[in-house]
């Protein structure tokens, strides 16, 4: 509930589709559902079911549910809510742009329709069938490592303009968190549908004494997709992409985030995406597209290897991998680099060349014809050469 079935059922399928250290768009279009929600909100748990339903659904797609303690605003606990992001970047995005006006609503790429970002539950499945439709203007590839002695998770998101922009965008990353448990003030979902006998939550929860509304426990409940903090800010960081950038061009922007002790990095989740920025119409400031990944304890190296002279590094992923791997370098200059993929016996059996954008090379590679195996990956440019292993498993 959100009925138990769906929300692990939907959980489960995340787990499997995104646990790995780095995930990528690879042409596809993400859509980003931002919903606002609140454990206080009577009505909200329908909505948390609707998402998870599109969510199961409907492909590509991600959830952030922001969470509201508006006893800020009201003065009383019963609006109380432990979940809200403590760095206010949630509220910002909720209240200092006026995108959520009534709970449960939800952004949809942060799309406006009739004149507002913020949509109700009825119009959620409708408006992202037709955003998953569109194609992206951006390619976003995350990748993400953990250092376990402080505790620190450190994002790469990288941008790759797969057209000519107008105008301005920002990258930015995220941090979710599932599975928090219905037990306790300001966890405790609160429920309004215990007499509803339309809803999913009829006779749902422990009722009040004249039954008008419920406390759903954590068999009847539990909170996904918290909002924990954007990094970037609620619109990104808007010192990374050029404006009107050109097609082929690549930007990458690095966070890091100490996690706080509280959190259960198991069910942590990152997302990266590109966002577009106007600054003075908050209605002008859509996703473009985005990516998530399932936070991985192991990934204690990006893969990217530090290296000296004109390549400063390079990463494969994923590895192993199946009809595409995406090569990344970061160098020291513009030139062109080359890149020769070889069999155990030394044959070649494919070649590219690639020019760096901004000292950085994003070359998605289309390995379908390779059987399953291993493979020598040589990345060189003018002076220095990295050869790094590729496993094809399909």
């Amino acid at each position: 509930m959100k009925t138990k079935s769906l929300l692990f059922a939907a959980l489960l399928a995340s787990v499997a589709a995104y646990a790995q250290p780095s995930v990528t768009t690879a042409g596809a279009k993400y859509v980003v559902i931002e919903e606002g929600t609140g454990a206080w909100c009577g009505y909200c748990p329908e909505g948390d079911y609707i998402l998870e339903g599109i969510l199961a659904s409907t492909p590509r797609t991600i959830a952030i549910s922001i969470h509201d303690n508006i006893n800020t605003i009201r003065g009383d606990l019963n609006s109380y809510d432990m979940m809200e992001a403590t760095d206010g970047t949630g509220y910002d995005f909720t209240h200092t742009t006026g995108y959520c006006n009534g709970y449960p609503q939800a952004a949809i790429d942060r799309v406006p329709a009739f004149g507002k970002v913020g949509q109700t539950e009825v119009s959620w499945a409708y408006y992202t069938n037709l955003e998953v439709t569109n194609s992206p203007k951006f390619d976003v590839t995350l990748l993400h490592a953990y250092n376990a002695s402080t505790n620190t998770l450190t994002v790469w998101v990288y941008a790759k303009t797969l057209i000519p922009i107008t105008g301005k965008y920002n990258i930015n990353a995220v941090i979710t968190e599932d599975s928090i448990a219905s037990v306790g003030p300001g966890y405790e979902q609160h429920s309004s549908l215990f007499r509803n006998s339309s809803s999913h939550f009829y006779h749902v929860g422990t009722p009040n004494s004249d039954t008008s509304s419920a406390i759903l426990g954590p068999a009847d409940y539990v909170h996904l997709h918290v909002l924990r903090s954007y990094l970037g800010g609620a619109f990104g960081d808007d010192s990374v992409i050029a404006d009107n950038a050109p097609a082929y061009q690549t930007y990458s922007k690095k966070y890091t985030y100490t996690i706080p002790a509280t959190y259960k990095k198991k069910n942590l989740h990152i997302v990266g995406m590109v966002q577009k920025y106007n600054a003075t119409d908050v209605n002008d400031r859509a996703v473009d597209n985005g990516i998530q990944a399932q936070f991985d304890s192991t990934a204690v190296q990006l893969s990217l290897d530090e290296v000296a002279g004109e390549l400063e590094s390079v990463a494969i992923f994923p590895n192993p991998a199946t009809t595409n791997c995406l090569v990344f370098a970061r160098t020291t200059t513009n030139e062109n680099i080359q890149i020769s993929i070889t069999n155990i016996i030394g044959q070649t059996v494919l070649q590219y060349s690639a020019k760096a954008a901004n000292r950085l090379i994003s070359e998605n590679i289309n390995i379908e014809a390779l059987p399953n195996g291993i493979y020598l990956v040589d990345v060189s440019g003018g002076n220095t050469s990295v050869k790094k292993k590729l496993v094809v498993n399909k």
